[in-house]
């Protein structure tokens, strides 16, 4: 069972089981959303963190209504990369 997602080495990796972890990116992404203007999100690599906490920040940020966008990049892109964008055929 996925409890809180892959690890993916380039990044930190964060404890989304950690309810005060996801209070604290809560706060940042209305932040985000009340104060600075975003609409919705694009959520880079989403097999890093499991699906509910996707749907939890979603909810309680922009709502369900809005375009976001969560990016799954599975191999490698054809230029040596260690994944691929959304125009690499790799999400």
């Amino acid at each position: 069972m996925l409890l809180a997602g892959e690890d993916y080495g380039p990044a930190p990796d964060l404890d989304h089981l950690n309810p005060e972890l996801r209070a604290a990116l809560t706060e940042w992404l209305c932040h985000l959303h009340d104060d600075v203007g975003f609409h919705g999100w694009r959520l880079d690599f989403v097999r890093g963190y499991a699906p509910k906490y996707v749907r939890e920040y979603i909810a309680a940020t922009v709502g369900t209504d809005v375009l976001n966008v969560g990016v799954s990049v599975h191999g490698s892109s054809s230029g040596g990369g260690s994944g691929g964008d959304a125009g690499s055929g790799n999400t």
